[in-house]
């Protein structure tokens, strides 16, 4: 009786240390849940990533001044209802670029222009070439126009003044069929940019000096 009482204790012992040895082994199953932090490291990354394309500050700053090369054009270029007619220009030096207004009568319809440099000046109609100073040529054709009813109008061209560096000739002529030409002499293309004024009603033409 007491070989059976000692064999159950035993019994018993041996299953304690069992249940024991059985909760440690289970302690690996909370490992996996440390692993969780790398991948929220790894989806950091993209969200730094994604930030590089907005280092491009200059572009917008670029435009802002109106500036351009090559060829441009008013919206609503070739419209020759207009009734406006030039009645003069002047050249002036300005801080960073030059300028030539071209000043017209008030009239119905809107102004309208195109811009492009060329080799050399051409005339509407004949289609001589243009004998002024330059080694090329912005050419701008506004349209909105009309030719004075008087019948021999003074010229066009503006007078000469001693501020201007890059501008070094122009040309302003009267209208032919709904548009007039304006032609800007420069010892090359350089940027420029066109805008409509009004009160007096006008067109002003900047060529930058850089």
């Amino acid at each position: 009786m007491k070989r059976v009482r000692h064999l159950a204790l035993c019994f018993a012992v041996v299953a304690g240390l069992s249940a024991c040895t059985g909760s440690e082994s289970s302690s690996p199953s909370t490992s996996p849940q440390t692993t969780p932090p790398k991948s929220s490291t790894s989806s950091a990354q993209p969200s730094t990533a994604g930030t590089t394309p907005v280092a491009t500050p200059s572009d917008p700053d670029e435009a802002d001044d109106g500036f351009v090369t090559g060829m441009s054009q008013s919206e609503d270029y070739l419209n020759v209802s207009g009734t406006y007619v030039p009645v003069s220009s002047r050249l002036g030096g300005h801080d960073g670029y030059d300028r030539l207004v071209v000043e017209y009568s008030a009239g119905d319809g809107d102004l309208q222009w195109y811009a492009q440099w060329v080799d050399e000046p051409i005339s509407d109609g004949k289609g001589d070439r243009i004998d002024m100073g330059g080694a090329t040529y912005l050419q701008v054709s506004v349209s909105g126009v009309t030719y004075p009813e008087q019948a021999d109008p003074p010229s066009l061209n503006p007078a000469a003044v001693a501020d201007t560096t890059v501008i070094q000739d122009a040309d302003v002529a009267y209208p032919f069929e709904g548009s007039h030409l304006i032609y800007i002499g420069t010892d090359r293309e350089r940027s420029y940019r066109i805008t409509r004024l009004s009160d007096p009603d006008r067109i002003v033409i900047d060529i930058a000096r850089d």
